[in-house]
């Protein structure tokens, strides 16, 4: 993990990729990230993460010649590869814009908790960085397009909505289809 300001020069060119994850978040200024056939500018507020041994060449973008970012290297946990099903800008190359400024703090915040973490002396660090690193990954999906969660019906989700709001009650299947207004026998279904 990382927080690195880059000026003019910064790139990183690597054909066969590496052998982990990267997620790189722009804090501020513009980077580049190239790919067979193209390349991406990223603003303030733009995560883009690479897969296991991905072509990399990345790095400041020339006209603004400034790059802030933040970045991990890492291997998920299995149960973190449906939070990284991201929109892909070329094969392995994926991307998330981050519009809404409460979200982008707390991924901010997290991304730098587990590089602090990650680097301190304290016992259990790795475990620590880890634990800021997936609640980055969590609050990614709450904005990412392809996210299991955002696929859910709307009317199934205001049902388990209901239910997580009102786990102490009794709550039949007819009551959730009526708060889903659904018959019990679609929601069922759904």
């Amino acid at each position: 993990t990382g927080v690195n300001g880059e000026g003019r020069g910064y790139h990183v060119w690597r054909p066969e990729g590496v052998g982990n994850w990267l997620v790189i978040l722009t804090i501020n200024g513009r980077g580049r990230f190239g790919f067979h056939g193209g390349q991406h500018v990223t603003e303030i507020g733009e995560l883009v993460m690479t897969r296991p041994d991905t072509f990399h060449d990345y790095g400041v973008e020339p006209e603004l010649q400034a790059w802030d970012l933040a970045w991990a290297h890492f291997q998920p946990r299995p149960h973190w590869l449906a939070l990284m099903n991201w929109p892909e800008i070329a094969p392995g190359l994926m991307h998330l814009r981050v519009a809404d400024k409460t979200v982008m703090t707390h991924i901010t915040n997290a991304l730098l908790e587990a590089n602090d973490l990650a680097r301190s002396a304290m016992p259990q660090r790795e475990m620590f960085a880890l634990n800021a690193l997936e609640r980055m990954l969590l609050w990614c999906d709450c904005i990412n397009p392809n996210s299991e969660q955002r696929l859910l019906d709307d009317r199934v989700q205001r049902a388990m909505d209901y239910l997580c709001r009102n786990i102490n009650r009794r709550i039949t299947l007819t009551d959730l289809a009526k708060i889903a207004h659904l018959s019990p026998s679609r929601l069922a279904h759904l």
